[in-house]
């Protein structure tokens, strides 16, 4: 399994085209809050790649979604009865994929 910073992650918006992929850490002894870990910044400048302010923020909120998108993912494939289906099989390869790409496997 790949090492990544577990959620949740948030997305933020910086600038007009520009969003931070961000995780809380908390506050310190003193009930101080601490600076969030920036973990992406998201900039997508329109000339370049055609995509305006909406899907620079759409791209941001996916990203910050990933940790829980994958646990979901986990969790939908730990709870599937046997036996399966034609279409559960290939949700289930599907899923698989997936999980292997998020982790580094693919």
């Amino acid at each position: 399994m790949s090492k990544h910073t577990p959620g949740p992650w948030t997305a933020r918006q910086q600038f007009a085209n520009r969003w931070l992929i961000e995780k809380d850490q908390g506050t310190n002894d003193a009930g101080e809050k601490l600076i969030p870990l920036c973990l992406a910044a998201v900039h997508i400048t329109i000339l370049e790649v055609g995509c305006g302010e909406r899907d620079t923020e759409a791209n941001a909120r996916l990203i910050s979604a990933a940790p829980d998108l994958l646990e979901a993912l986990r969790g939908f494939l730990s709870a599937f009865p046997l036996p399966l289906r034609k279409d559960e099989k290939e949700a289930i390869e599907a899923a698989k994929t997936a999980i292997a790409k998020a982790e580094g496997r693919s």
